[in-house]
């Protein structure tokens, strides 16, 4: 809990690139007839935060209707249908608010990747 007056604490998530199938998935919404998603998603960015979770992030803000539209269980259960299919396998949403700070994740070359994934301690040093 946060005292009056004191700023809230910012919580941090890493992104990896970009979901290149966001804009197109925008769209489908637009011509679907879902415009209420469509109008809030139009200028977001969809990244990956691993290899089944987008997260969707709004440069520009949101409106607290916004969140409410977004939020719906019937909402979140089409992004992530859509997402799905243009993935070719099941993903999750995870909406990224102003009150977060989005970190890039540094691309890992292959030696770091299968190290991590192995559980074997890996350190560079220069």
């Amino acid at each position: 809990m946060c005292l009056p007056g004191t700023p809230k604490p910012v919580k941090t998530i890493e992104v990896g690139e970009r979901l290149e199938e966001w804009p197109k998935i925008v769209k489908e919404l637009k011509d679907a007839g879902k415009i209420m998603l469509y109008r809030n998603l139009m200028n977001t960015i969809a990244s990956k935060i691993n290899d089944l979770i987008i997260g969707i992030q709004f440069p520009k803000g949101i409106t607290s209707f916004g969140k409410t539209i977004l939020e719906k269980s019937e909402s979140i259960s089409e992004l992530e249908r859509r997402i799905s299919m243009e993935c070719g396998k099941p993903m999750k949403i995870k909406y990224i608010y102003e009150d977060t700070q989005v970190v890039q994740k540094k691309e890992k070359n292959q030696i770091e990747s299968f190290a991590e994934d192995n559980g074997i301690q890996f350190n560079v040093v220069e």
